[in-house]
C-alpha cells in the first residue's frame, strides 16, 4: 500500500514539473517574440519613448504574438508577430516580423498612424 501511495505521489510530481516546464518554456518564446518585435520596430525608426506598452502573449493561433501600444495612439493595439512562432513547437519558418492586425474599435474612417501595408489592405 505504501508503495502505491509513492508511486501516485511521484507520477503527479512528475506530471506538474512537465506542465510547469511547458508553461515556463511557452513564456520564454512569447519573451523572445516580444525582443524581437522590438528590435524590428526599432529598425524601422521608432524609438523607446514612441512605444507605450509592448507585450509578449500566448494566444490561440498563432500562439505567439506581441501587443504594442503607441504612445501618440494609446486607444489602438497593433499585433505583430513570426511565422516562427505560429505553433508550439519551434518551426523553421520565415523568421521575419510583421504586424498581424490592428484593433478596430475606433470610427471607420481612423487613419491609423502605425498600420502596415499588409494590415491595411485586410481592412478595406
Amino acid at each position: 500500500m505504501r508503495i502505491i501511495k509513492r508511486t501516485i505521489l511521484l507520477v503527479i510530481s512528475l506530471l506538474f514539473l512537465f506542465i510547469g516546464s511547458i508553461i515556463v518554456f511557452m513564456n520564454l518564446r512569447a519573451e523572445k517574440l516580444e525582443n524581437e518585435v522590438r528590435s524590428y520596430l526599432t529598425s524601422k525608426g521608432y524609438e523607446e519613448h514612441q512605444i507605450q506598452k509592448i507585450d509578449g502573449k500566448i494566444s490561440i493561433q498563432p500562439v505567439y504574438q506581441v501587443v504594442v501600444i503607441f504612445t501618440d495612439e494609446p486607444n489602438v493595439t497593433y499585433c505583430y508577430g513570426s511565422k516562427k512562432y505560429y505553433s508550439i513547437l519551434p518551426s523553421k519558418g520565415e523568421d521575419k516580423v510583421f504586424q498581424l492586425s490592428v484593433t478596430r474599435f475606433i470610427d471607420q474612417n481612423y487613419e491609423y498612424k502605425h498600420i502596415e501595408p499588409n494590415v491595411k489592405e485586410q481592412l478595406k
